[in-house]
């Protein structure tokens, strides 16, 4: 997916410098209100100059130096360009009219409109949850949102390419409101992925997988991106015994499937019974297929049958 997204980015910059692309070129003129750019193939664009003052009011490029900015706008045949995503161009005698920060690629609206995920950068952490970074845009993904498992520190995701579903898209007047869901994406990815594995499941097979969780009444088990249910009863333990006493997080078991029931609805996982009680079970009649009774008459003599058993 994510390769198909990156190519797809690629044809668009074939085309011509659009919104959210980041752009190189050469300053070939620096005005009293806006900063011109040469971006090469006959392409210019201008950056507001106020973006480009320092401290004590200089602008900080002169003619000739290179500069990297990102497309924000197009507007009137001119390509609006700024140093930050969501920056402002105000109009002036030399200026574009406004490229207000309100505008962003279609493509985001497209992919909330289709369901289908979108790249995004996490820029910072901020109040309940993380600022993204997509196409240009800001966009704000909620902490709940940001993975499948609570996220104790969301710093560690800050600087991350990852793909969000778009939950919501609102524009008009002022900054877009676009809120996004690493959450859901997952999820899908997993219920994918689960679909998979359950179709190749069948009762009776014997299958590896890892202790997720333990809980009063058995644990959770990790067989290859879906969970099953190792319930107490079946890992072989007395009554009174508890389940901490045999199983830890992380640890790796051998189990038998014994009941599987798929479901459509992601919000409703598949349910997978796991016994760890019936793989010796199991074995025991492995073992008793396996073995092949000798055919009388052919044990030989008794220092024959003490010589098989130093074997």
């Amino acid at each position: 997916m994510f390769e198909a997204l990156e190519r797809d980015g690629a044809s668009r910059g074939a085309r011509g410098p659009r919104i959210g692309d980041e752009v190189s070129g050469t300053v070939v003129k620096v005005g009293s209100d806006a900063i011109y750019v040469d971006l090469g193939g006959k392409a210019e664009g201008l950056i507001e100059r106020a973006e480009l003052l320092d401290a004590e009011g200089n602008v900080r490029v002169a003619v000739g130096d290179r500069l990297r900015a990102f497309v924000i706008a197009n507007r009137h045949g001119s390509t609006v360009l700024g140093t930050r995503f969501g920056a402002r161009t105000q109009p002036g005698r030399n200026a574009a009219p406004r490229a207000a920060a309100e505008e962003v690629s279609p493509e985001i609206g497209r992919a909330f409109e289709s369901g289908l995920p979108i790249v995004g950068r996490v820029k910072a952490v901020n109040k309940g949850g993380v600022e993204v970074e997509v196409l240009g845009a800001h966009a704000f993904c909620p902490i709940s949102q940001l993975d499948l498992q609570r996220v104790e520190d969301a710093s560690t995701y800050v600087g991350r390419e990852l793909a969000f579903i778009v939950t919501k898209f609102e524009t008009g007047t002022g900054r877009p409101n676009i809120v996004l869901s690493r959450r859901v994406a997952l999820e899908a990815e997993r219920a994918v992925k689960a679909a998979e594995i359950v179709s190749k499941l069948e009762t009776g097979s014997v299958v590896k997988g890892t202790v997720t969780r333990l809980q009063l009444f058995g644990a959770f088990v990790d067989i290859g991106g879906i969970e099953g249910l190792l319930h107490k009863s079946e890992l072989g333990i007395g009554r009174n015994a508890r389940v901490e006493q045999v199983l830890s997080p992380g640890q790796e078991i051998e189990a038998i499937v014994t009941k599987v029931e798929p479901s459509d609805d992601p919000k409703k996982p598949s349910r997978i019974s796991l016994s760890m009680k019936q793989v010796a079970v199991h074995r025991e009649a492995e073992d008793a297929k396996s073995y092949k009774r000798p055919a009388s008459g052919n044990m030989g003599t008794l220092a024959d049958v003490f010589a098989k058993l130093k074997k």
